[in-house]
């Protein structure tokens, strides 16, 4: 680690409140490089001079930390699992015991379009049934832009690549070329900043207890490293309601502190079981 990544570290967290240092430093280290450059900065202590006398640098840089990479159903064999096995077990289970809430957070949820996908599902599932079913979505990031684009839930063409024919032509208006979701979706899900690591809350707090039928932490965890890992995997242990799921990355797993606490429920997708 470079000697002048804790003092950066500290001027963005005296700046946004938000704490990079538990970032793996070969990350922190590519998107300054890329600030560095972008300033004209000779090098990382000329970088740290600028910033100091440059407020604003400090959100750029803590916007370059922040890489949002995501779509709609991405991973589309996972979105299949849940759409045909995972949600309409979990309906009918929620049916027999009379329980008619599910709770669902998408964490590092970027500009939306997870915890979006998972509305729709839910929707066209819930279409089918009699039961008057309470929804609450919940996405978190600490991107601002990011979830302000969510908020306005206005997509590209190249968005849409993954979306079947009927769930656009069901949820989105199209107009001067971009795809505008509708009302009756945006309003099931409730966006809001929310940092992993915050201290103070082991769920977002517009989500109040947590108790959520299933987690999305999708290509989170990689950017931690491993001690911060653990903190964060007993923050999504803990929201989890029993038997609740923790759907992950492909190419993800749990913390090994964890594996005695989540089954793996599918050997093609990485869905975990709490148990």
């Amino acid at each position: 680690m470079n000697d002048s990544f804790p003092k950066i570290f500290s001027l963005i967290k005296d700046f946004s409140g938000y704490d990079f240092s538990g970032y793996k430093y070969s990350i922190f280290d590519k998107c300054l490089k890329k600030r560095i450059a972008a300033t004209k900065s000779k090098n990382i202590d000329l970088y740290l001079q600028y910033i100091e006398k440059n407020i604003g640098e400090i959100k750029q840089l803590r916007n370059a930390l922040t890489i949002n990479v995501t779509a709609f159903f991405r991973d589309s064999l996972t979105f299949e699992y849940i759409s045909y096995v995972l949600l309409p077990e979990l309906i009918s289970a929620k049916i027999e015991t009379k329980n008619y809430s599910i709770r669902i957070w998408s964490a590092g949820c970027s500009t939306g379009e997870e915890a979006y996908s998972i509305a729709m599902i839910l929707n066209e599932l819930l279409k089918k049934q009699d039961s008057n079913f309470d929804i609450a979505i919940f996405g978190t990031d600490i991107d601002e832009n990011a979830l302000k684009k969510a908020l306005d839930a206005c997509y590209s063409y190249e968005k849409m690549k993954n979306i079947k024919l009927e769930l656009l032509n069901n949820y989105f208006d199209q107009q001067n070329g971009v795809y505008k979701l509708k009302d009756d979706i945006i309003n099931i899900v409730n966006f809001s900043i929310y940092d992993m690591l915050d201290p103070r809350n082991y769920v977002p707090p517009e989500s109040i207890y947590g108790n959520f039928d299933i987690v999305f932490c999708k290509n989170v965890m990689i950017y931690y490293q491993k001690k911060y890992q653990k903190i964060i995997f007993k923050k999504l242990y803990r929201s989890i309601t029993g038997h609740g799921f923790l759907v992950m990355d492909k190419s993800e797993a749990p913390n090994p502190d964890f594996n005695r606490q989540f089954k793996k429920v599918n050997k093609y997708c990485s869905i975990y079981e709490k148990i």
